[in-house]
């Protein structure tokens, strides 16, 4: 048997991805991460700085 969601969508309001989450207007990625990043921001901002450090426009420092 087949499912098809027919639910209406709206485009996710962080990535635009279509999402049937009418309430929040997030897919389920950027409920997650939103979320993560609220409950400890701190530790957000740390791992943006080394995954993604271009992001903010910082420099990675490395040590020999």
């Amino acid at each position: 048997m087949t499912y098809i969601d027919n639910r209406p969508r709206v485009p996710c309001k962080w990535c635009g991805t279509p999402t049937p989450m009418l309430g929040t207007k997030m897919c389920d990625g950027c409920w997650e991460l939103e979320h993560r990043i609220t409950g400890q921001p701190e530790l957000a901002l740390r791992m943006i700085k080394t995954y993604a450090p271009e992001l903010l426009g910082v420099t990675v420092e490395t040590t020999p």
